[in-house]
């Protein structure tokens, strides 16, 4: 099996929490782990396949705390 992984930084505009594998959907890979604290996070996937196009999505329909008692969406941009 030929794999690669790689590392996918994401910063958000404010400090979030319990940020997981549950907010992500893998395009031609696996998300293997999410580390990270406040507003910088760090996402490890793996592809599977031989491939061209492996990519990430994050959930923006789904709430995320934010603050004690704060939730909402994210937003999510690709620089």
């Amino acid at each position: 099996m030929n794999t690669n992984s790689f590392w996918i930084r994401k910063t958000f505009s404010e400090p979030v929490f319990n940020f997981n594998k549950d907010y992500i959907t893998p395009t031609n890979c696996d998300v293997n782990k999410v580390a990270g604290s406040g507003d910088k996070y760090s996402i490890k996937v793996t592809t599977l396949v031989p491939t061209d196009s492996a990519s990430i999505a994050i959930s923006t329909t789904d709430n995320i705390t934010t603050g004690k008692g704060l939730e909402k969406t994210i937003e999510w941009y690709i620089n």
